[in-house]
């Protein structure tokens, strides 16, 4: 009976560490072994595809700098026509108002 109950245990423990029954238990060194290598070559098999595709979205701007200062010129061009319209369009209005008062 105490050899059903241990057998039954160990045939546990292996299905839970998904082993085979009848098979030799691999030793853990080796495992971590296998483990770190295959980890090592899919690392490198990553990089060189990383490295071999050029994604125009993540490439870096040539010139940053130039980029900002562009930006800037962009963001202070709308701003001033935005002021423009908004001064020749209450012109406009006080114009038309002047006019119907006559």
């Amino acid at each position: 009976m105490a050899t059903f109950l241990r057998s039954s245990t160990l045939s546990r423990s292996r299905r839970y560490k998904y082993e085979t029954l009848g098979g030799v238990p691999s030793s853990g060194r080796d495992h971590i072994l296998k483990s770190i290598s295959y980890r090592r070559r899919r690392a490198k098999q990553r990089k060189i595809f990383l490295t071999t595709y050029k994604l125009d979205s993540f490439t870096e701007p040539e010139s940053p700098k130039l980029n900002n200062v562009a930006l800037k010129f962009k963001k202070i061009v709308a701003s001033v026509l935005k002021l423009v319209q908004t001064k020749a369009g209450s012109f406009r209005f006080k114009s038309s108002l002047s006019t119907t008062d006559l």
